[in-house]
């Protein structure tokens, strides 16, 4: 009866780790359920973010303000570089959507990696590019000679993220850096720095690529959310940060009143709040070197990650799929890979200390049954 596009036929729609609430109401679970599925923070979020929320949720009869100006100029401020350079949206995914909408005619090439972040394929089928996806090395990295090899002159855009989710896997400076300078001017390549905080902590030689910018490179743009390390996924704010010219033209197709005025109030004030983000660096890096000993003693191998999850390999796709079930009737919620293509293995995000003793018991529990 509907005559769909073609391409978004392919599309299969974004499942995202399973909700307390559907748990509890597929299995009739009254106790604790432990959700270690969507790479959330177990913190919460800046008590200032909450003050924010509850001082203003009066007020929300209101539209926002369409300019985000507060947010926008502080965020100007806080990474060095002029408000003009500066676009935000419903989360990073938001901004995902923005530069596709903006420069991907139907035949473009988009390219980016397998076993990479599920938005970039529906991207490619939402805009009728044609896609060319780049297979993990063997060590769970994306192919940064991959890429630059499928690079053609009908390329468009380039999504690049680091770390990766779900590998958790990055490249450090000198491999960054070097790849960034082999793009070719044409092509826009999207840094999606979601999980930048966390990365800046569990490796060395981690480094963003927003100094590439600052120092030149047009053809760059930078994406960040609030939804990670700032624990504000329930209000969707992500941002990018790029050349002038090509922020203006994002703001040409971006929707009016993208972005809450409770989001746009919370993160403000969490952006203030350094003492919660020092909170959840911490407490992410000790529940990552916990779980990481705890999957090891239960003889598992897991990628180091430098996020907040860690994703390891269950021994098969079956496995893998009993395994995530067993836990799922025992109230913890993880992360099956199949969507991923990576369906032999298990993501789990990090939590708090009393969360990742309970995933790591029942994770053995469910191995001797």
């Amino acid at each position: 009866m509907f005559r769909f596009r073609e391409t978004v036929k392919r599309i299969n729609p974004y499942k995202p780790g399973k909700p307390i609430s559907e748990l509890k109401r597929e299995l009739d679970i009254e106790g604790e359920i432990i959700k270690l599925a969507s790479n959330e923070n177990p913190l919460g979020p800046s008590p200032r973010a909450m003050r924010a929320v509850r001082l203003h949720v009066g007020e929300i009869n209101l539209y926002p303000d369409n300019a985000c100006y507060h947010l926008t100029r502080a965020l100007a401020e806080h990474h060095g570089v002029d408000p003009e350079m500066l676009v935000l949206d419903r989360g990073s995914t938001g901004v995902i959507e923005l530069i596709a909408k903006l420069l991907v005619d139907p035949g473009d090439e988009m390219i980016y990696s397998a076993q990479s972040f599920l938005m970039y394929p529906i991207m490619a089928y939402t805009y009728a590019a044609e896609e060319r996806v780049i297979p993990l090395t063997a060590d769970y990295k994306i192919d940064l000679e991959g890429i630059l090899a499928a690079i053609s002159e009908k390329t468009k855009l380039i999504y690049l993220p680091n770390p990766n989710n779900p590998t958790g896997t990055y490249h450090g400076k000198a491999a960054l850096e070097g790849f960034i300078d082999r793009v070719p001017d044409h092509v826009v390549l999207v840094l999606d720095e979601a999980y930048i905080t966390y990365a800046g902590e569990l490796a060395p030689d981690f480094v963003s690529g927003l100094e590439k910018l600052k120092a030149g490179r047009r053809n760059l743009f930078i994406l960040r959310t609030f939804s990670k390390d700032y624990a504000l996924a329930g209000l969707r704010v992500g941002y990018g940060i790029g050349d002038p010219e090509l922020v203006a033209g994002l703001h040409r197709v971006r929707n009016p009143f993208n972005v809450t005025s409770l989001g746009q109030l919370a993160a403000l004030a969490s952006l203030e709040d350094t003492d919660h983000i020092a909170r959840s660096v911490e407490s992410n890096r000790a529940g990552m070197a916990q779980l990481e000993k705890g999957l090891r003693g239960l003889g598992f191998e897991p990628v180091p990650s430098a996020t907040n999850f860690i994703l390891f390999p269950a021994g098969s796709d079956e496995r893998a799929a009993e395994l995530s079930g067993a836990l799922l009737k025992r109230g913890v919620i993880v992360r099956p890979m199949t969507a991923f293509g990576l369906g032999d293995h298990i993501r789990v995000t990090v939590g708090l200390e009393w969360q990742n003793d309970a995933f790591l018991e029942h994770l053995a529990a469910v191995m001797g049954e």
